[in-house]
């Protein structure tokens, strides 16, 4: 944007404005321009521009979140955004910039691995304690090892029985039933031991 005295805005290009704008445009583009069907997260954790109450900001900054199920999606995405925060600063006469930071690949688990690890498990901890989990949002650096070498990530049931809630991860009072890693480790050692000759997979 231009930086002026809020007396004198017309001197100015505010650029807190143009990433209002801008952010109101992508969330009309996620509710409208994809398929219900096509699940997209957007999110904006962070705002940073402006020095003061009384002077037209030139400068701001949004942190965002971006999360799709496929890479075509994300990248279709990326460049509506583009476009929206470039035509939203040409309109306010200021300028936009996007800079995309790729972090994880989409977990992948690879069927047989699944299967194998299903069966043992359910063998070791019983039917009744093994559940399919829905499919997330969440990132995950797992992802990376799925990418190179087929594989399964299972989660731990980490609430202590009779528990009414639990603390799980990112969070400052991070708090887990303890006894749910030796159930891990179980589950791993039983799942080597049932394929020491490899799996066919």
């Amino acid at each position: 944007g231009k930086t002026s005295h809020a007396a004198r805005q017309q001197n100015g290009v505010d650029a807190i404005m143009m990433a209002m704008r801008a952010f109101m445009d992508i969330e009309l583009v996620v509710a409208k321009g994809f398929s219900a069907k096509e699940p997209i997260i957007f999110n904006v954790g962070a705002i940073h521009g402006g020095t003061t109450n009384n002077i037209v900001p030139d400068h701001c900054r949004m942190f965002c979140t971006l999360r799709t199920w496929r890479d075509s999606v994300a990248e279709g995405m990326l460049s509506r955004i583009k476009a929206i925060i470039e035509a939203v600063a040409s309109t306010a006469g200021g300028k936009a910039t996007l800079t995309p930071v790729k972090h994880y690949p989409l977990v992948v688990n690879h069927p047989g691995v699944t299967a194998a690890l299903r069966e043992t498990a359910e063998r070791l901890l019983g039917k009744e304690k093994v559940k399919v989990n829905a499919r997330g949002m969440g990132g995950e650096d797992f992802s990376y090892f799925t990418s190179q070498k087929p594989g399964c990530m299972f989660r731990l049931g980490v609430k202590a029985p009779g528990a009414s809630s639990w603390i799980g991860v990112h969070n400052e009072c991070f708090n887990i039933d303890e006894s749910a890693l030796e159930v891990g480790v179980k589950t791993f050692l039983q799942f080597i031991l049932d394929h020491h000759n490899g799996l066919s997979l």
